[in-house]
């Protein structure tokens, strides 16, 4: 896998595609990297913790953009608080799009560094994975990062809110649901507790 144009792989603690540009560096913007032509999405390495705001400026670029959000229990010295943070760091969701401008004006976000390709070309990412992931977030569904997991029984959940909803089985430390982002090398798991399944 490489990320961005023509940059060198390096991964983050927890096994995730990364760019090996350091921020504040000049981004060659006439050095072009092909798409893979579909309407799916692409995964736009950015600066961490200013995931929603690069999200926000791109969406006032008339793109579509997506930014997962989990809740995490913080504790203080003082007081507990659930807090909402990216559930991926360091990544924007962008919608696929035609116009081969709008590559560069999604480049020239202040703090998004490149794109994640595979093969030299700009990794897309399924609609339904995306569909997925607001799917869950939208139900409150407590969902964490997860060891990616790329093979594996398939199953599907049958009935209640996250019915149909498809991934990997894992029967470790409780039952979990893991899906898998592989052009980003990340994945999420979320407990099925009393859900019923089925295999794929």
């Amino acid at each position: 896998m490489l990320v961005g144009t023509a940059e060198k792989n390096r991964w983050d603690s927890i096994g995730g595609a990364m760019s090996s540009r350091q921020p504040g560096s000049p981004m060659n913007g006439h050095e072009e990297v092909p798409f893979a032509e579909n309407h799916d999405w692409y995964a736009l390495q950015t600066r961490v913790r200013f995931e929603r705001k690069i999200c926000q400026q791109v969406q006032g670029k008339h793109l579509e953009a997506y930014v997962p959000i989990t809740r995490d229990r913080r504790r203080w010295t003082d007081r507990c608080q659930t807090i909402e943070v990216p559930l991926f760091p360091g990544y924007v969701f962008v919608r696929a799009f035609s116009d081969p401008a709008a590559r560069l004006t999604v480049l020239q976000t202040s703090g998004a560094y490149a794109f994640v390709t595979f093969n030299s070309v700009i990794a897309s990412i399924p609609d339904q994975q995306i569909k997925d992931l607001q799917r869950i977030e939208s139900q409150n569904t407590s969902c964490s990062p997860y060891p990616f997991l790329k093979s594996g029984q398939r199953v599907r959940i049958c009935g209640g809110s996250l019915d149909g909803l498809e991934g990997i089985f894992v029967a470790e430390h409780g039952r979990k649901l893991v899906i898998s982002i592989e052009p980003m090398q990340r994945s999420v798991a979320i407990d099925l507790m009393a859900y019923d399944l089925e295999v794929v």
